[in-house]
């Protein structure tokens, strides 16, 4: 990225932030931290903890809990795709 210099708009704190997001990403797809993840989505989820208001950067935790949900709908809905879309791939 910083080859092709993707991130040269954002600022050092910007682009701090963007690293954890990936890391956090990348974590998200490990499936030994799947039951964690889940858990901690299902009692926010109940509990109605969930602030959503992506432009408020005040609900840190709930936006990266929401977007490592979404990684991990990403990931595993990829081992029900028909294998001739896997191929395309």
């Amino acid at each position: 990225m910083y080859k092709h210099g993707v991130l040269n708009g954002l600022n050092p704190d910007q682009k701090r932030e963007f690293r954890q997001v990936v890391i956090a990403m990348v974590l998200a797809t490990d499936m030994g931290l799947h039951p964690a993840i889940v858990s901690e989505f299902r009692n926010a989820f109940k509990a109605g903890n969930f602030q959503v208001d992506f432009s408020d950067k005040k609900h840190r935790q709930s936006k990266l809990l929401i977007l490592k949900m979404l990684i991990k709908i990403a990931d595993a809905s990829n081992t029900f795709r028909e294998p001739v879309s896997c191929r395309q791939w």
